[in-house]
């Protein structure tokens, strides 16, 4: 009994560790590239590298400053409740100024795009808009536009 009791203990410590918080990976997408001199539109295949972690902000490293106050500044987005980051690339992807709504909604933002979760179906919704409008060249190096969808899980 003491070693079954041990054992789902820590099984469970993880999530204990990572608090509150949702793991969301693309099942689709679509978008536009710049390529070969044109606009084209082509398939989004997921993989691992295009995880996206929903979680609360906390304090960077002892130094009483919040992710969230990071944020603020950088993006423009006060009062920040949740992110969305990209563990691959160790960014943030967007800002959430609200918690989740009477329906699990939460709607978070950054200029190029936006990423919309829902706990109840946990499923997301993440559109990148790139630079295209904001930019006066064409080039292979812009990023592409795109639309994911996915679903996630909790931590």
């Amino acid at each position: 009994m003491g070693r079954l009791l041990t054992l789902a203990f820590l099984a469970v410590l993880p999530m204990l560790a990572w608090g509150e918080g949702y793991v969301c990976v693309p099942d689709m997408g679509v978008g536009l590239r710049y390529s070969l001199g044109t606009w084209q539109e082509g398939r989004l295949t997921p993989d691992a590298s295009m995880k996206f972690v929903v979680r609360r902000p906390k304090e960077i490293d002892g130094t009483g400053v919040s992710e969230a106050e990071v944020i603020a500044g950088a993006l423009g987005i006060p009062h920040t409740k949740w992110i969305v980051e990209m563990p691959s690339t160790r960014s943030t992807v967007a800002a959430c100024p609200e918690d989740f709504d009477s329906g699990g909604r939460l709607i978070c933002h950054r200029a190029e795009g936006e990423f919309r979760f829902n706990k109840n179906s946990l499923r997301f919704l993440h559109v990148y808009l790139g630079a295209y409008w904001d930019s006066t060249s064409d080039k292979e190096s812009d990023q592409p536009i795109t639309l994911a969808i996915g679903k996630c899980s909790p931590m």
